[in-house]
């Protein structure tokens, strides 16, 4: 067993009426982003500040650094609980008690408009084999805005994977997606629900994109790329069990769905295990990086799946935080942003909250 040494220094400051991270951070010397830094990493998921967000109504008390001007009525505490993860530092779930619920709230901001998305997703465990692991994915009604879809862009793409679920996937230990197991099931499922959607979205682009649909629900390999293009999907299954070593740390690359009908964008991060657990007592993943797809703007903007204009490269960042189960290693939460700037302008920002429901 490997275990990391690492203590933190800290003291709670209780909210105070008109507190907000400004204040404090002129208070106490420090930036809004230290402060969002240093709580988080211990606050658990479930009480995350941003400088985006502000510091959300339920929280009733910030963790700061130790060594910031204290006051009486403050208690300073040692965190020094360390994580405890296996040879070389491996985060390995155990799998076979993942029967898991989710809810799942996306925002999507774009220069025109905010979209609120949520629904509630289920991971369940069914058998294992050699060295891969079958999983049934679910996913329940989905809502734009608090309403069911309607005839916008994402909601097409909404309806047009809605027959997908349940699907029946094989993951390895890393916790990706290799493989479907059960496309004549969903085949069925999409011949039955593509008259409905033939008769709700009539347009020529809507016929296009359903025959295409019908091609795809006919591929394994094409209904994998579909499960890929939903963001909690994606994150989730982007192969957070590895072997972190002894900086607990490693490179990773992560395909984030921006748009419904081409390719996602990759995305180059560090995954950082903090060494100590959180005051939920779980565990602490981060992933940040940057873009690295070789795409241009003006790729995008024509809809491109692969690099052919010249023009300006694509930009954006990923930071996501995912809370683990110190006993099992099961994902209690996943939280995050990730932005996507096309000609120096920011095009897209997904912010995702999603909490495992007990």
């Amino acid at each position: 067993m490997s275990t990391a040494n690492t203590k933190k220094t800290y003291y709670t400051y209780t909210l105070k009426a008109n507190d907000s991270l400004n204040t404090l951070a002129q208070k106490f010397s420090l930036s809004v982003n230290e402060i969002c830094k240093f709580h988080n990493e211990l606050s658990g998921s479930k009480k995350n500040i941003s400088a985006a967000n502000g510091i959300p109504f339920h929280v009733s008390k910030i963790f700061l650094p130790a060594t910031v001007k204290n006051n009486k009525q403050e208690k300073t505490f040692t965190k020094s609980t360390p994580i405890n993860l296996t040879n070389q530092n491996s985060l390995r779930c155990n799998f076979n008690v993942l029967n898991h619920n989710y809810g799942i709230v996306i925002f999507i901001n774009t220069q025109k408009e905010t979209k609120r998305i949520h629904y509630t997703a289920a991971v369940n465990y069914e058998k294992e084999y050699d060295y891969t692991y079958e999983f049934v994915l679910k996913k329940n009604e989905v809502y734009v805005d608090y309403k069911i879809p309607n005839l916008l862009a994402e909601d097409f793409a909404i309806s047009l994977a809605k027959p997908l679920y349940p699907i029946h996937t094989k993951i390895n230990k890393k916790g990706k997606l290799i493989g479907v197991t059960n496309q004549q099931e969903i085949f069925k499922r999409w011949k039955k629900a593509k008259p409905k959607i033939l008769n709700y979205f009539k347009s020529p682009f809507a016929n296009e994109q359903i025959q295409i649909a019908n091609k795809a629900y006919q591929s394994t390999i094409a209904i994998e790329k579909a499960i890929q293009r939903d963001v909690f999907f994606t994150l989730y299954f982007s192969g957070v069990y590895n072997k972190y070593l002894s900086k607990l740390e490693i490179s990773n690359t992560v395909n984030i769905p921006f748009y419904p009908f081409i390719t996602a964008i990759q995305y180059q991060v560090k995954q950082t295990i903090q060494p100590f657990l959180n005051a939920n007592n779980n565990i602490v993943m981060q992933q940040l990086g940057t873009v690295c797809d070789k795409r241009s703007s003006k790729d995008i903007e024509q809809n491109k799946d692969q690099p052919y204009f010249k023009g300006t490269p694509l930009e954006g960042n990923l930071d996501v935080t995912y809370e683990f189960c110190n006993k099992n290693y099961t994902i209690k939460s996943i939280i995050g942003t990730i932005t996507l700037v096309l000609n120096k302008k920011l095009d897209k920002k997904i912010t995702i909250e999603a909490y495992h429901l007990i």
